[in-house]
């Protein structure tokens, strides 16, 4: 009697064997392949397509076969850290206290008041924390009560225009504070009503 380890390795033997064959047949096509004139045509053709890209059909193939990429636009007001709504509702607190622009004089030796100081440290802090946000995001928010702050008339105040994406972050961050504080009303309100039944004589 021959035993079932004996036979599994008589089978592992002949499939071992038989892949052998297989890659070798393949093999064997894939160098008769290169060496025949179709191959050397195929395999200049390839290079020509690493150095020039591709071209005609092939490229319009590539370019109806290609995968379309859609965005997801995905609120940031659940992404928003906890320390970056702290951040806005001091920064909504800070108060300017500089005085108007003297345009016709030395305004580019101005120094900002000790309240804008304040809002600019805090905002390069908000912009570390916020997601998605990048280098060129500048301003990182804007009021939408934001007005142009240039002479009417100049060059600057023409080419003036409202910060549409940083209008909307602070929008954002507005809505996300306003929900933050119904949270945490309600919480309060909960908290009180089940302290005042605990404490309520039972029957």
């Amino acid at each position: 009697m021959v035993s079932d380890c004996a036979l599994q390795s008589q089978d592992l033997a002949v499939a071992f064997n038989f892949a052998s064959e297989c890659f070798r047949s393949v093999e064997g096509l894939a160098t008769r392949f290169c060496r025949s004139d179709l191959g050397s045509a195929w395999i200049e053709f390839r290079a020509r397509e690493a150095v020039c890209g591709p071209s005609g059909i092939w490229r319009d193939w590539l370019a109806t076969m290609s995968t379309k990429r859609i965005p997801i636009h995905r609120p940031i007001r659940a992404q928003i850290p906890l320390e970056a709504l702290d951040l806005f509702r001091e920064m909504k607190n800070v108060k300017c206290t500089c005085p108007p622009i003297d345009w016709k004089g030395k305004y580019w030796e101005r120094h900002e008041c000790p309240g804008c100081e304040r809002w600019w440290s805090l905002h390069s802090r908000l912009a570390q924390l916020l997601p998605g946000i990048r280098p060129w995001h500048w301003p990182v928010i804007q009021s939408p009560r934001a007005q142009c702050p240039y002479p009417e008339g100049s060059y600057a105040a023409a080419q003036w225009r409202p910060n549409e994406a940083a209008q909307a972050r602070w929008r954002e961050l507005e809505a996300a504070l306003k929900e933050r504080k119904r949270t945490a009303k309600y919480l309060a309100d909960h908290a009180r009503d089940c302290t005042s039944r605990d404490r309520s004589p039972r029957p």
